[in-house]
Parts: C-alpha cells; sequence; structure tokens
C-alpha cells in the first residue's frame, strides 16, 4: 500500500497543510509557554507560593493517562473529525481553565483539559508529506508555530500592569485563535492513508482499531525506545525550559531580572527555538535522526550546565538562548521517530500511547521537583541534578534504526514486522 498512497510530488493541498497546521501550532505552543511565564503571576492570583506550582503541574497532568481512550478514536474515525472535536473542547475549556476563581477549580480544569489532549500534527504530515520531505516539514510546521512563543514574551512585558492581566492576555490571543481554526479546518481533507486503511477495515468487517495493539510483541522494543526518548526530552523540558522564569527571578533576581527584563529578552532567545526547528527537519532528513539528536542533545548539555553555573547576566541569557535551540532540534527529531515506526491504523493510537507513558515527567517529574524544593533544594540544584538526561538521550538514540527518507510502510515491514533485509 506504501507506493499507493504516497505522495510523489508536491501539491497545493500540501501548502496549504503546512500554513493550517503551523497556525493550529501558533495558538498550541503560545498557550505552553505562556503557561511557563505567568507561573509567578499565577501564584500570586491565587496566593500561593510559586513553588506549588510543580505540584500542581504534576495533578493536571494525570488527565493525559485517559487522553489515550480520545488518541484512539482517530484510528476509528479519522483524523480530521477528531482533530476538530478535541481542538475545539481543550480551547473552550481553557477558556473557563483561566478564568478560574480559585487554585481548585484551576486544578481541576487544568486536569480536564489534560483529557483532552489529542495530538494529531506530526501524524497527518507523517501520512500527507512525500517522504523525502517528512522531517523537514515537520520542522517547518513547529519552527513557524513556534512564533507563538515570541508573541507570548512580548504579551508577558505587560504582566505587571494588573493583577489578572495573564487572564486577559491569554483571552485576547485563545478566542481569536479558536475561531481562525474552525474556519481553516473545512478545507482540510481526511489523509489518503487512513481513507485507504478503512476501506480494507471494510472488506475485512473490522470496525476499529485495537487500543492495545502496540503492545504486541512485534512493537515492543521500539515502542518501549520510543516512549523512553520522548520520557527523556519530557524530562529535559521541564528542568530549565519550564522552569527559567523562576530561576531567574528569585535566584538571579540580583541581577536585574524582572517580568518585563525577561519577557523582552526571551523575545530574542525564542528566535533561538525558531531557529532550530527549522534546522531539526532539516538535518533530520540530511544527515539522520540519530547524529541529529547526538549532536543537538550534547549542546545542550553543555548549555544547561553553563546556564546553571555561571553568574553573569549576558552569559545566562546566552545559554538560554543555546538551551532553546539545541531542544527544538531534538525535540523535532524524536517526535518525529514517534510516528514512523507504526502501522496506518494504529499510528494515532501509538502516538497517544507514548504521549502518555512518554509525557510521565509531566506528572512524575513534576511531583519529584516539588518534593526537593519542599526540602529545602534551589531551582538551580534541580536543573543540576536533572542534568544527566541529554545524555541518556544520546545513549538512548544509539539503540533506535535510521529512518531517514524511508515511506512510512518500508519503516514498518523492515523495522516491526522484518519482511525487507537489513
Amino acid at each position: 500500500m506504501g507506493n499507493e498512497v504516497e505522495a510523489k510530488e508536491w501539491i497545493g493541498y500540501h501548502t496549504y497543510l503546512i500554513i493550517f497546521l503551523s497556525i493550529v501550532n501558533f495558538f498550541t505552543i503560545f498557550s505552553v509557554v505562556y503557561g511557563g511565564l505567568t507561573m509567578n503571576n499565577v501564584a500570586k492570583s491565587f496566593g500561593i507560593s510559586v513553588t506549588i506550582i510543580p505540584l500542581i503541574t504534576s495533578i493536571m497532568g494525570i488527565g493525559m493517562v485517559f487522553s489515550i481512550i480520545f488518541q484512539n478514536q482517530a484510528d476509528r474515525f479519522g483524523r480530521k473529525k477528531i482533530m476538530f472535536v478535541f481542538y475545539m473542547l481543550i480551547h473552550i475549556n481553557g477558556i473557563f481553565f483561566i478564568l478560574s476563581p480559585n487554585i481548585i477549580i484551576y486544578t481541576i480544569l487544568g486536569f480536564v483539559g489534560s483529557t483532552f489532549g489529542v495530538n494529531l500534527i506530526n501524524v497527518i504530515i507523517s501520512e500527507e508529506i512525500p517522504a523525502r520531505y517528512r522531517g523537514t516539514i515537520i520542522g517547518i510546521v513547529q519552527g513557524i508555530g513556534m512564533s507563538g512563543s515570541i508573541l507570548a514574551a512580548f504579551l508577558s512585558t505587560f504582566l505587571s500592569y494588573s493583577p489578572d492581566m495573564w487572564r486577559d492576555i491569554y483571552l485576547s490571543v485563545d478566542i481569536p485563535g479558536t475561531i481562525i481554526f474552525s474556519i481553516l479546518w473545512l478545507w482540510m481533507k481526511e489523509p489518503k492513508r487512513f481513507q485507504k486503511e478503512k476501506e480494507i477495515k471494510l472488506i475485512k468487517e473490522k470496525s476499529r482499531s485495537e487500543i492495545f495493539a502496540v503492545f504486541q510483541p512485534k512493537y515492543i522494543r521500539i515502542f518501549s525506545l520510543s516512549c523512553s526518548l520522548v520520557f527523556s526530552v519530557s524530562f529535559i523540558y521541564i528542568t530549565i525550559k519550564r522552569y527559567f522564569k523562576p530561576f531567574l527571578l528569585d535566584e538571579r533576581g540580583y541581577l536585574g531580572f524582572n517580568d518585563a527584563t525577561v519577557g523582552f529578552w526571551m523575545i530574542f532567545i525564542y528566535l533561538g527555538s525558531i531557529i532550530g526547528y527549522y534546522l531539526s527537519g532539516y538535518l533530520a532528513d540530511k544527515i539522520g535522526r540519530r547524529k541529529t539528536i547526538y549532536i543537538s542533545a550534547f549542546i545542550y548539555f553543555i548549555f544547561n550546565i553553563t546556564f546553571v553555573i555561571i553568574q553573569i547576566d549576558w552569559v545566562i541569557l546566552l545559554s538560554l538562548l543555546g538551551v532553546n535551540a539545541s531542544f527544538s532540534i531534538f525535540f523535532i527529531t524524536v517526535n518525529i521517530y514517534a510516528v514512523e515506526f507504526y502501522s496506518t491504523k494504529e499510528r494515532a493510537t501509538a502516538l497517544g500511547w507514548i504521549t502518555i507513558i512518554g509525557n510521565a515527567p509531566w506528572v512524575l517529574g513534576n511531583f519529584l521537583i516539588s518534593l526537593l524544593l519542599g526540602f529545602g533544594l534551589s531551582w538551580g540544584a534541580i536543573f543540576l541534578l536533572f542534568s544527566f538526561f541529554p545524555i541518556l538521550l544520546i545513549v538512548l538514540t544509539k539503540l533506535m534504526p535510521e529512518t531517514k527518507k524511508l515511506v512510512l510502510e518500508d519503516i514498518h515491514e523492515k523495522y516491526v514486522e522484518k519482511k525487507i533485509g537489513n
């Protein structure tokens, strides 16, 4: 089926997909980055310490466990329908979430939002874009979408204007974004791979994909490695990438860091992330997935250490730029790996399981960070304690096969079904 449904050349619809999915990513990334930039403001608004935020994030992250139920439906009803339903649900829930009157309701609605976390962008790209461009386009879509982080950084410079400014800013971006998505979605088509797979299912009188299919013996090695890669990346994210602002305000405030200065500098630092996202897909398609991760993860490790131990403002900012740029590169490459090995009938479900298991640090890691903060460890000490994860990522990548420029069906047959000789 691979040659029959694989796109042979670039067409106008592929350009539409880049625009549409980039816009989806723009508003998604804005929400994630804005959440990191407003932690101190959220804590102040609810009258709690910012050191409690990791525990709150951990509780909310438990909702991801239930997202597999909804992610599986994309393998049953199609990518287009499920993407619309759950994008709308998560953003409508987000409006009530941001308007929460107290920390209890805020946490509950955050938990509910996590259950709606259906991730289909990379599935759609991998199924629609020609194999030789797959990594590059995933990087481009993420890179364009990352401009949402620059908007978040710019708007965060206004957070001190009023106690509830963090709410007003979010709503002023999220509501228009939801409207734009609902309009552009109308032109989206169901991927040919899914349509063909659906025809095969009808012939075989099978109406749904198996939610536990990825736990079959043939998948166990690749699935375990994929989960481990995403787990490592998630743990890396919830250190400096997630909690850099409390670190700068609470432990490097004497260098002049505050809401306005951090927001201003992050505008330029997030440009590094955008460059990293663009480079990631290009490098993954040119030098391969494995080499791309090796190089970027090692660079991240160096900047991670420098960010914490050097107490000079310009060195800290330069290190944070390096952290963001290098993270973007291996983040995208790992996410490319996460969708390449599975058959079309199981791809969305597989990504759902990988997301749940791989993102366990959002629950376990944040809880651990909360405990360590409670024991008196500083943000900087915690960053150093978990600084080995980039090295672990390199070791795990060594165990993964190279998939550069291979058609999805060939990857599945070669490394899962073992039908193509190595």
